[in-house]
C-alpha cells in the first residue's frame, strides 16, 4: 500500500495535460508553482534514457599491444590477451624509419644535412618524428587506426597494411627487406610471415602500439653530405613504389 508521502510524489509528476488550463489557472490564482515543460520532461526522459552503445571485447585470443624497439637490432614483441596460438613467434625483427630521403623523392622530403660522423637523423636534437617531411618511425603511444589486406599504390599493392599515424601514413606493413636496421620512410617493415600474424590478431581501435628506443639510422655517403641529394643513395626500383605507398595518405611522406 502506497504512503502517503508517495502517492504526493507520484501526484507531482503527473504530466501537465492532466491539469489542463483551468487547473493551471487554479494553481496561478492559489499562489501554487505550476510546473514547467521542463520540470515535466524530465522525469518522462529519465524513464525512457537513451541506449547505451557497448564495445564487446575480441575473442581471444588477440593482439592487445605491438611493441616497437627503435634501437638496432630493431624488433617487434607482441603482448596477448588469452593464451597465444602455437606455433607463433611473439618476438621478432623489424626495420623503421631511416631518417633520409632517396634522391627520387619530393623536394622536401626528408631533405636535412644529416651525414655527419656520428650523426643521428632519428635522435635528439635532429628528430622531428611527427613533422611534415620526417623520414622518422614516431615514439610514443598509439593504436592501430584501420586495416587494409591489400593497401592500394601505384602499380599494385602491399600487403597487411595496419596504420597507427594516419597523420603521417605511418602504418605496420609486409615489405622487403627486413633486417633489424632503419631502412623505411617511417613505417615498421615486417617479414610476411609476421606482418599476416599481425593482421589476424589486431583489432582497430583495441590493439594498442608502443613505439620506444632510437633510430640509429647508417649514413650511406661520406661526411658532410646532404642526405638524399646523392647517388650513392640509390635504391632498387621496387622501393620506389613502397616510398610512393608511404607518403600517399594525406600527401605526407612516412
Amino acid at each position: 500500500m502506497a504512503r502517503p508521502a508517495d502517492h504526493a510524489a507520484a501526484e507531482a509528476l503527473q504530466p501537465q495535460r492532466s491539469l489542463g488550463n483551468q487547473g493551471l489557472l487554479r494553481l496561478a490564482s492559489e499562489g501554487q508553482h505550476a510546473p514547467t515543460s521542463a520540470e515535466i520532461a524530465a522525469p518522462r526522459a529519465l524513464a525512457s534514457p537513451a541506449p547505451l552503445r557497448i564495445m564487446r571485447a575480441p575473442a581471444e585470443p588477440y593482439i592487445s599491444q605491438i611493441n616497437v624497439f627503435l634501437t638496432s637490432p630493431q624488433h617487434v614483441t607482441v603482448d596477448w590477451q588469452g593464451s597465444a596460438p602455437q606455433d607463433i613467434r611473439s618476438t621478432f625483427r623489424c626495420s623503421t624509419g631511416k631518417g633520409y630521403g632517396d634522391p627520387d623523392d619530393p623536394p622536401g622530403v626528408c631533405n636535412r644535412s644529416c651525414c655527419r660522423p656520428g650523426a643521428n637523423p632519428c635522435a635528439s636534437p635532429n628528430e622531428q618524428r611527427g613533422a611534415r617531411g620526417s623520414c622518422c618511425t614516431p615514439v610514443g603511444d598509439f593504436s592501430i587506426q584501420h586495416k587494409d589486406r591489400d593497401h592500394s599504390v601505384e602499380g599494385g599493392t602491399i600487403p597487411f597494411w595496419m596504420y597507427f599515424y594516419r597523420q603521417r601514413g605511418i602504418a605496420l606493413h609486409e615489405y622487403s627487406p627486413v633486417d633489424g636496421t632503419p631502412l623505411s620512410h617511417g613505417c615498421v617493415r615486417l617479414d610476411s610471415v609476421n606482418a599476416e600474424m599481425l593482421f589476424t590478431y589486431s583489432h582497430a581501435n583495441v590493439t594498442r602500439v608502443h613505439v620506444e628506443g632510437s633510430a640509429t639510422p647508417a649514413c650511406p655517403t661520406g661526411s658532410g653530405v646532404a642526405c638524399g641529394t646523392t647517388a650513392s643513395l640509390e635504391q632498387p626500383p621496387e622501393a620506389e613504389q613502397l616510398a610512393s605507398a608511404e607518403r600517399e595518405e594525406a600527401d605526407v611522406p612516412a
